[in-house]
């Protein structure tokens, strides 16, 4: 009887611990396939975010060269003859000047348009635009 009362423990224990196995094949399992999408994933939006990396690093690349270019001298002297519109000491800055049209006897004088003016929409209320809003009405 002692020796069946053994067994009996003895069995039980060792369906235990195939029990215990079991569940952690399972769950080994389960963090498995989940590290496993969450690469599949990971993968994916690294193929997605790639191409706008390489556009980002091309636009830094530019962004430096025109850094360095507006640091530099050539670039003031750029501007200063461009937008300032100066010159060196020796140099005559020459503006061409643009003939106006005039109006020739002949030629018929032009209407002007007049301007009507139109009445200006008067906005409700605060609390009723939100109250429209909320309805979903829309003006």
């Amino acid at each position: 009887m002692e020796k069946s009362r053994e067994q009996f423990w003895l069995r039980r224990i060792s369906w235990l611990v195939w029990g215990l196995l079991g569940v952690l094949l399972l769950l080994l399992f389960s963090v498995f396939s989940r590290a496993w999408m969450l690469r599949q994933t990971l993968q994916e939006q690294n193929a997605l975010l790639r191409p706008l990396l390489t556009t980002e690093a091309n636009q830094h690349a530019t962004l430096e060269a025109q850094l360095e270019y507006v640091q530099s001298t050539a670039y003031v002297e750029e501007w200063a003859r461009l937008r300032a519109r100066m010159t060196y000491p020796q140099e005559v800055l020459v503006v061409p000047l643009l003939p106006s049209p005039t109006a020739t006897s002949t030629a018929m004088p032009t209407a002007i348009p007049t301007m009507t003016p139109t009445a200006t929409p008067t906005l409700a209320p605060f609390w009723q635009r939100c109250w429209q809003s909320i309805r979903g009405e829309s003006r």
